[in-house]
Parts: structure tokens; sequence; C-alpha cells
């Protein structure tokens, strides 16, 4: 008869990292409820992933001011996305006329 108190079962497994199927193998036993996620993501982090060395930005590489220029044909050009009457105002006072309308007029 098996002891009560020891309910866990305590599997190790010897695979390659580049096994084909391993990944697939891993999502069926996390569907089956063998695997939790969080093991999952532990294993896959500590066994499936390497460090990435740093990566310099290529102006400062280069030596070069990492700053932007503005483009000289757009002088008053604004973000639509952070206020967008804003910039419709804007577009509207550049041209000389006043927007009080979308739809057409006949």
């Amino acid at each position: 008869m098996a002891d009560d108190r020891d309910s866990t079962i305590r599997l190790q497994l010897d695979l390659a990292p580049n096994q084909p199927g391993l990944l697939e193998g891993l999502d069926t036993w996390l569907r089956l409820g063998l695997l939790s996620e969080a093991q999952v993501r532990d294993l896959c982090q500590a066994q499936l992933s390497c460090h990435l060395p740093p990566q310099v930005a290529p102006a400062l590489a280069s030596g070069r001011s990492s700053t932007i220029a503005p483009d000289p044909a757009l002088p008053n050009a604004t973000n639509p996305f952070i206020d967008p009457e804003a910039s419709v105002a804007a577009a509207a006072e550049e041209i000389g006329e006043s927007i009080t309308d979308f739809t057409p007029t006949e």
C-alpha cells in the first residue's frame, strides 16, 4: 500500500535543450496539469535561455551625438497621439483656416 504522507513523485529527465518536441512536450504536460506555468517558466529560464550581451546604441558607438535634429520641412510638427485636438488646431492654423466640422460642405 502506498504511503499517503508523501504524495509527490520526483521525476528527473536528461534531455538535450535542442531536442525536437521538447517545447511541445512541456506544453502538453502543462495542459494536462502535470506541470504548472511557474514550473515551465522556471525551467525555460534556467535551462532554455541564455544571457544576451548588452547592446551599444549605434550613434554612441560611433562617437556621434544621439540627438536627432528636427526636420526643417516640419517646423511646427506636433504628435497627434498626445493631443489630437491640438494637432488639428495647429494644422488649421498653419494653412490659415479654422476647421469647425469634418463633414464635407455641399
